[in-house]
């Protein structure tokens, strides 16, 4: 239990630490629409987004596993 809340502390600072580093304000344009954000809010969407279609797009291994269970 030590080691997994060690971990999550690191995974946070580390966090903390990317995200001081990188608060200049950018500017995103897609087609009609444009924002002013910082590049490391830009760069933890981009993230969760790739995560979540990670965790929709069923893998080739995942899927024959289930068909063996069946």
């Amino acid at each position: 239990m030590k080691t997994k809340i060690g971990i999550i502390i690191v995974f946070v600072m580390l966090i903390v630490i990317f995200a001081l580093q990188n608060t200049e304000i950018i500017s995103v344009k897609l087609w009609f629409w444009e924002v002013q954000t910082p590049r490391a809010l830009l760069i933890l969407l981009c993230i969760a987004i790739g995560l979540f279609i990670g965790f929709l797009v069923p893998s080739p291994a995942r899927k024959e596993k289930q068909d063996e269970e069946e």
